[in-house]
């Protein structure tokens, strides 16, 4: 052999050992290609095709490597042994005795042979038949594979194959005992299977014997040390207990065993963010993406792990490459979203970002666009063409740029799909529509033939519904519209059909469903999503209202009143909203949630029973019921109008695991019992008197379930006060009128509880206003007050909701510090009043 050879197959061989296989594979090949005699290269090739479960493959490099130098004790061993393993046994015969013919050790030519006559003594089952139970497996036919799998069993009762597989089929059914039972018979007839006891660890893991799953993890690491995959889950399960030290010392013996290991460099980087060694984890981040650029999971945490370091390019970047790889990967949407939602501040445009952003509208189920739409506005403020649009507003020149500013927002697919997604929080873009508005009014005529920029009009009258025509006009815009509406009737009535931008002019002013004419003609392809939106969805809702039952009458005076107010603006219109994709476990959302409670009755629950009691027009309820595994959930409402609305959105995304049902909190003892969880946010500071409402929940809330409540915090709504204040002494009335009167007196304030209102996520719609200041009842709360309520209903706090609001205490207090603690808490709030300046958001658990 040359020197080069000889160095080509030593780099194999070490490629090899370090569990490069592909690399070695190909090192062997250069070296048959030069020297194609060569027995090592060929024995070498046949066990790499073992690992890929190349049995034909293997047998062939083998056969040859034997033929090539017959008189190597281990290429004997490795054909033959294969062979007994595919069941080949008289062929295994026949090669044992041109073994001895070539001069094999007797001791080596023995053990053989116990092999063949144990596969003798115990036959198994052909590979025909076990690739077929796998097909049914990996195809998730379960059934089919369970029937193959008990068939073989009555032919095969000693062999350990068909438990194995029956074991994984129970655990992914769910039946854990008949897995365990599977687990023990596999283990019981073959003691040294390590995968079994590692599958074994993996279903007692699922079930929480988590003592269990670490002991079967060991062993299996005792019969094969170098059991990457055993490592690894031993490594992630010590990581969810909190062993983080010695879950590092398993992901790095994982590696050490399996160098490509990619999933075990990605694990390692989560432990060591987890341990604050951000600059380590970015570094097993990447070592994962070098042995598979196309590794999504990596690039998500490689995105966080860039934030946490400070690095929001970067962050953003790593987002947009998992996302370009898989578009389906909605994983990766969902991740983006949440920094997304932190409202990003940008220098300039990014047109990638952009792109993702529309798509995540678009989706329509990934995240609430209102949630967004601060970055997406700071994303477009940061836009070139954009800053020229504000700056024709700031310097008044708007009118004699008209078709530039249309032309520049025309063409901004992302501000057009926020505006037709949302309410746009922001008063610079509410200036450009609101004048936009009236220079297309008041040159109607000039613009008819404007074909491009029918899709501005569409957009600016969906915005303008979604907001509840919360922008106020003068009155001379006022005359506009009276002769807008007046030259449409006369067309109606000679029978001539209106423009299409004079229909979506004036429905960008008034819903059209408000007007008799809308079904005298038909209607233009360019104006159907208007009508479906503006039209049709609330002649369904009138529909869906009649067929929704009333469970106790509205007696209360103050909840006729709120009803009333919600009949009148149901709260909150809109069009897309956030749903979970992967549905949690009671157990698993508690633990996500980072809640404290008993959980003795909690984690025999698997088909949760939940109540949202105050479900407004469906976003709380269908979040909910896409939230838990197997859950049927119970919704209700005062406002027939809001159930209705709940209950279209419901149909339109596919929801059918809920109920919906209009009654009063205060009426519920005769009519439910028995859930395990109950919501009720942002309903019971409504109440006439809200601790007999909590009691009435609390009394259809089964021994051991929990409770999410909202109520509204005293300190946060210091500002809110004075504005009621305000309201209350100008003796304004909760109208159309006089609600945009108010806010728009607002806008125009220097007062510093006028700028503190803009600032709320809830000025930019008109149900939104009439909820935050004209609401007709209002209890607010403090943290001891909600301790002592809590103590006297005979419920445990369990702790806060809000991920956000839970950092900043992890901040602020020691590593020690007990965040279930409500004195810290109201010493956090005491120190910054509007923490909580939408709600306090906590659970609860009844004792």
């Amino acid at each position: 052999m040359n020197l080069n050879i000889s160095n080509t197959l030593n780099q194999g061989i070490n490629a090899q050992n370090n569990g490069q296989f592909q690399e070695a594979a190909k090192l062997y090949r250069i070296v048959l290609s030069s020297e194609p005699n060569n027995s090592d290269a060929y024995h070498n090739l046949g066990i790499i095709s073992l690992v890929y479960l190349k049995i034909d493959e293997a047998l062939i490099n083998f056969k040859n490597a034997i033929v090539n130098n017959p008189k190597i004790d281990q290429f004997w061993i490795s054909y033959i042994q294969t062979l007994i393993k595919n069941n080949d046994l008289q062929k295994a015969k026949k090669s044992l005795k041109k073994a001895r013919q070539k001069g094999i050790p007797k001791t080596i030519l023995y053990k053989l042979n116990e092999q063949i006559i144990s596969k003798i003594q115990k036959p198994s089952p052909s590979e025909f038949g076990m690739n077929n139970i796998l097909s049914a497996f990996n195809s998730e036919n379960y059934n089919d594979a369970e029937r193959l799998s008990i068939l073989m069993l009555k032919q095969y009762p000693s062999h350990p194959f068909a438990w194995k597989v029956l074991s994984a089929i129970f655990r992914n059914k769910g039946e854990f005992d008949k897995a365990i039972e599977a687990h023990q018979k596999n283990i019981e007839i073959d003691p040294q299977d390590y995968e079994g006891y590692n599958n074994f660890a993996i279903t007692l893991k699922e079930i929480g014997q988590f003592t269990g799953a670490i002991e079967n993890y060991q062993y299996a690491i005792k019969l094969k040390p170098d059991y990457a995959e055993a490592h690894n889950h031993l490594g992630i399960l010590l990581t969810e207990l909190g062993n983080l030290e010695d879950a590092e010392i398993c992901f790095i013996s994982a590696i050490n065993s399996q160098k490509d290991f990619f999933e075990a460099h990605n694990n390692l980087g989560l432990v060591q963010e987890k341990k604050l060694n951000f600059e380590d984890a970015e570094i097993s981040f990447l070592n994962a993406l070098k042995i598979n650029p196309k590794y999504i999971t990596a690039y998500n945490n490689l995105a966080f792990n860039s934030k946490e370091q400070g690095n929001l390019e970067g962050c953003i970047n790593n987002f947009i490459s998992a996302i370009k790889i898989d578009k389906a990967n909605l994983q990766s949407f969902y991740n983006l979203s949440l920094v997304l939602k932190e409202g990003l501040d940008f220098k300039k445009g990014n047109s990638d970002l952009e792109s993702i952003i529309i798509q995540l509208l678009i989706l329509k189920t990934i995240v609430r666009p209102i949630d967004i739409s601060k970055t997406a506005i700071n994303l477009l403020k940061g836009k070139e063409d954009i800053k020229k649009v504000i700056e024709f507003l700031k310097s008044k020149n708007l009118s004699k740029n008209l078709f530039e500013a249309l032309n520049i927002i025309s063409k901004n697919e992302l501000l057009l799909e926020l505006m037709k997604s949302c309410p746009i929080q922001d008063l610079e873009f509410e200036n450009i529509f609101k004048e936009i508005r009236f220079l297309i009014l008041k040159n109607i005529d000039d613009l008819v033939e404007k074909s491009d920029i029918y899709i501005f009009c569409e957009a600016l009258a969906l915005q303008c519904f979604i907001n509840e025509y919360i922008y106020n006009t003068s009155n001379v815009e006022d005359n506009y519209i009276d002769r807008l509406k007046n030259n449409i009737e006369k067309k109606l009535a000679e029978s001539i059909i209106p423009e299409i931008i004079e229909l979506q002019c004036l429905a960008s002013y008034q819903p059209l469903n408000e007007i008799s004419w809308q079904s005298m003609f038909e209607v233009p392809k360019e104006l159907e999503y208007l009508f479906s939106i503006q039209i049709y969805d609330g002649e369904k809702e009138k529909e869906l209202a009649k067929n929704i039952k009333c469970l106790n009458k509205i007696s209360n005076k103050i909840s006729q009143k709120v009803k009333e107010q919600y009949e009148e603006n149901p709260y909150p219109r809109w069009f897309s909203t956030e749903l979970t994709y992967r549905p949690l476990s009671i157990m698993e959302f508690i633990k996500k949630a980072e809640l404290k409670t008993t959980n003795k009755y909690l984690k025999n629950i698997k088909n949760p029973k939940i109540l949202i009691a105050g479900c407004g027009t469906g976003q709380h309820s269908i979040l909910t019921a896409s939230r838990f595994k197997n859950c049927t959930v119970t919704a209700i409402d005062i406002s027939k109008n809001s159930l209705a609305y709940a209950k279209r959105k419901s149909e339109e995304l596919g929801i059918k695991n809920v109920e919906y049902f209009q009654a009063d909190i205060l009426d519920l003892k005769n009519t439910f019992s028995d859930f395990d969880i109950i919501e009720s946010a942002g309903v019971l500071h409504h109440l006439e008197d809200p601790i007999a409402g909590w009691s009435s929940l609390k009394s259809i809330l089964k021994p051991g379930g929990i409770m999410k409540i909202g109520l509204y915090s005293q300190l946060a709504r210091k500002n809110i006060f004075l504005n009621k204040k305000e309201i209350k002494e100008m003796q304004l009335l909760p109208n159309s009128l006089e609600i945009k009167s108010f806010r728009n007196m607002i806008i125009n304030s220097e007062k510093e509880h006028h700028r503190k209102l803009i600032e709320s996520p809830d000025f930019f719609s008109l149900s939104e206003v009439r909820d935050l200041l004209f609401h007709v009842q209002e209890h607010t709360f403090t943290i001891p007050a909600i301790r002592e309520i809590l103590s006297s209903l005979g419920l445990i706090f369990c702790g806060f909701d809000n991920p956000r609001i839970k950092n900043l205490f992890k901040s602020k207090f020691s590593e020690n510090s007990d965040i279930y603690d409500l004195d810290l808490w109201n010493k956090l709030e005491n120190s910054d009043n509007f923490i909580f300046s939408g709600m306090y958001q906590f659970w609860c658990q009844k004792v």
